[in-house]
């Protein structure tokens, strides 16, 4: 619901009163008709603030499925290319999430994930650098991602080998594994996350192990999986080392559950002996006793 004072930033003419209006709308403001009406005359504003505003109020509903934002849409979609960086957020220099455009197709992707329009998400998804990297993580919002598969796989293998650090190139293949992955891990199909655990790209090894860890740290039964954490370990090639590094950050959760451990076994082998298990368990409580000292 929208209090008295909210009603009357949304309808002021000063641009500040509106903008805080905009800014300060309720995670169910949206719902309210003023609150909608408001947020979509933002996304046509001339400053480039209150559009940011207006376009993340609309991202942060999308994927939820309880407000049909259908009438916005058109103003979402014209500001796809409105990738200036809004002065509210000039400390991020060039960094394109902090955008309007990035935020209005968010929105967008979820919606349709939401409302399972497979060919509106597959158009989002396969465009090329900024646009594709931020409709793909929608398709985990899909009420079926299995039919999204053929699409991350080619988000996920196509481009140049090892593409740069922080590029779009390695951005889209990250999320695109993270979106298999995940799909792999709802449906309990440990066979087919250990064939990414082996994949010849690090990116989409890491991006493995990275849905296991966040599964792990929500609590989620990960005994299951283990197995093929530990035959990742039994790897030695070079190559492979930051991989075993975050194999062995995924075995720090069974690690976890026992008190003062002396021994931890896993299919029979001592995890506390795994080198790379030592290592990351060091790391992890220096990096507990930095977070104690700064308290």
């Amino acid at each position: 619901m929208l209090d008295a004072l909210a009603l009357e930033r949304l309808r002021s003419d000063d641009p500040v009163q509106f903008k805080l209006g905009v800014q300060c709308l309720p995670a169910d403001g949206l719902a309210h008709e003023e609150g909608m009406a408001a947020a979509t005359r933002a996304l046509a504003h001339s400053d480039a603030d209150v559009r940011f505003l207006g376009a993340y109020q609309f991202a942060r509903v999308a994927g939820r499925g309880e407000i049909d934002i259908t009438a916005a849409l058109p103003a979402l979609e014209r500001l796809f290319d409105d990738d200036h960086l809004p002065p509210m957020h000039a400390d991020k220099r060039d960094n394109v999430w902090f955008t309007a455009s990035a935020n209005a197709i968010g929105a967008v992707a979820r919606f349709h994930a939401r409302r399972g329009d497979q060919g509106a998400l597959s158009t989002m998804i396969a465009q090329p650098g900024f646009r594709g990297v931020i409709a793909l993580p929608a398709v985990s919002l899909a009420p079926d991602t299995a039919v999204y598969l053929d699409v991350l796989h080619r988000a996920m293998t196509e481009g140049e080998p090892n593409p740069p650090p922080r590029s779009m190139g390695r951005i889209r293949r990250h999320v695109a594994a993270t979106a298999i992955a995940a799909m792999h891990w709802r449906k309990g199909d440990c066979h087919a996350l250990e064939e990414l655990f082996a994949h010849p790209d690090e990116i989409v090894r890491l991006a493995a192990f990275e849905v296991v860890d966040s599964a792990a740290a929500k609590d989620e039964n990960i005994d299951g999986i283990l197995p093929a954490v530990l035959r990742t370990l039994e790897r030695q090639e070079p190559e492979l080392s930051e991989t075993r590094h975050a194999a062995a950050r995924v075995l720090l959760w069974r690690v976890f559950k026992e008190k003062r451990p002396r021994i931890v076994l896993v299919n029979g082998v001592d995890i506390l002996k795994i080198p790379e298990v030592i290592e990351e368990r060091k790391t992890f409580r220096r990096f507990a006793r930095e977070i104690a000292r700064n308290k």
